[in-house]
């Protein structure tokens, strides 16, 4: 925390996606700000730091040198408007089309995401099941050179919010995996290990597209309830 201030001290744009606002508020750069973060933490956001305005209903809010965002669902479009702050709405446009997104409007309704009676409350009752009645299956998740890191991202992170699996990353070897961005992986498990867990299909396309995608491989393996819940949890609009 006092390294995200420090950074902010020195000029820097600073960027939270969901409740990593919660950091950048006791790092205290949210302070006589405008921000938000996933629904689920409204209540206590209001408690702990009364003195930042929270906004509901809005997918990001930039104010000053401090973004924040609700779901993870927001990250790309965050990075979109970002973009387009920096380089003008037709590299932003560009930028869509390359990673496959077609919105990156601060236009959000986090209300629906809430419990409601009828309308996702079975979801949520279905979190508590899949939690408490199910052996969690452990899932792989490929490492391959040059991988899409939006993609791997969007992947582990959805199944393992299933509350039915577990989710490991598996490569060829035991050498570092690098990817398309230059980051570095070093896999849970190698294909040659006799206790490597099964590895899921690749998903192929744009990675702007991978969330769907994950979440139709979700519902044929746990059911559509499992799945409208990782969406939900996402904040993302696009699953119902």
């Amino acid at each position: 925390m006092a390294w995200i201030a420090a950074q902010s001290a020195k000029g820097a744009t600073i960027v939270s996606i969901c409740d990593g606002a919660l950091v950048v508020a006791n790092a205290g750069l949210f302070k006589g700000r405008r921000a938000t973060a996933h629904w689920a933490t409204g209540a206590y956001r209001k408690e702990h730091y009364p003195d930042t305005e929270w906004l509901t209903n809005v997918r990001y809010i930039a104010d000053s040198r401090v973004i924040s965002s609700a779901g993870v669902s927001a990250a790309m479009p965050t990075a979109l408007a970002l973009v387009e702050a920096i380089a003008g709405h037709e590299r932003a446009a560009s930028v869509a089309r390359e990673i496959g997104v077609s919105d990156w409007s601060s236009k959000h309704d986090s209300d629906v995401f809430q419990p409601r009676l009828g309308v996702n409350l079975g979801a949520y009752i279905t979190a508590y099941t899949n939690q408490w009645f199910h052996a969690p299956d452990r899932i792989g998740v490929a490492l391959t050179p040059n991988l899409d890191e939006i993609t791997l991202a969007f992947t582990a992170d959805a199944w393992a919010r299933s509350k039915r699996s577990k989710v490991y990353t598996v490569a060829d070897s035991a050498a570092p995996v690098v990817s398309r961005s230059g980051l570095v992986f070093l896999a849970d498990y190698t294909q040659a290990g006799a206790d490597a867990p099964q590895v899921l299909p690749p998903i192929a396309g744009l990675p702007g597209q991978a969330l769907n995608r994950t979440l139709e491989g979700i519902a044929r393996r746990y059911g559509h309830r499992t799945a409208f819940l990782v969406a939900l949890e996402f904040e993302y609009p696009s699953y119902r």
